[in-house]
């Protein structure tokens, strides 16, 4: 019977000493599983932030996609613009070019036409100062020929 005692002390001994190990295992446990979820929710908050950053980024991005593609067109238009401008300039310019080109011609054709003119002309009024002088030569020589020495004499002073 002493034997049947002592077991039944050691029996109480090692279940009271086991009740108290799995009492701090139970504590131990239940702490790790409280803060397993502290983290679990901490991660949850973590990742929903973190989501919620996500979509703000997604959307500024799309949003700064929709400018991107507006500024390329605008600035597209831009280019093809100062293109048009440039391409314009050059034919104004070549048509600039030959206007003077023909303007040029033109003045020399003028002052030609003009030399022309005045040339005739001064010949018409050369012609029409020696007809006269041979009309004054003609009624002259009606007079007697020592008036016509006189007249001779005095056109040569004249001149």
């Amino acid at each position: 019977k002493e034997k049947m005692i002592a077991l039944e002390a050691t029996l109480d001994s090692n279940a009271s000493s086991h009740r108290d190990a799995e009492a701090i295992l139970r504590k131990k446990t239940e702490r790790m599983e409280s803060e397993l979820k502290n983290i679990r929710q901490k991660y949850n908050t973590d990742m929903a932030d973190l989501r919620r950053q996500i979509n703000e980024t997604n959307t500024k991005m799309e949003a700064e996609q929709y400018e991107l593609k507006a500024l390329e067109e605008h600035f597209a238009k831009v280019d093809a613009n100062q293109a048009l401008s440039l391409k314009e300039n050059d034919l104004l310019s070549d048509f600039t070019q030959r206007v003077q080109k023909a303007q040029s011609i033109l003045d020399r054709a003028a002052m030609k036409i003009q030399a022309i003119f005045r040339g005739v002309h001064q010949r018409s009024i050369i012609k029409q100062q020696l007809l006269s002088k041979k009309k004054k030569k003609k009624k002259g020589g009606d007079k007697s020929k020592s008036s016509s020495k006189k007249t001779a004499a005095g056109n040569k002073k004249a001149k």
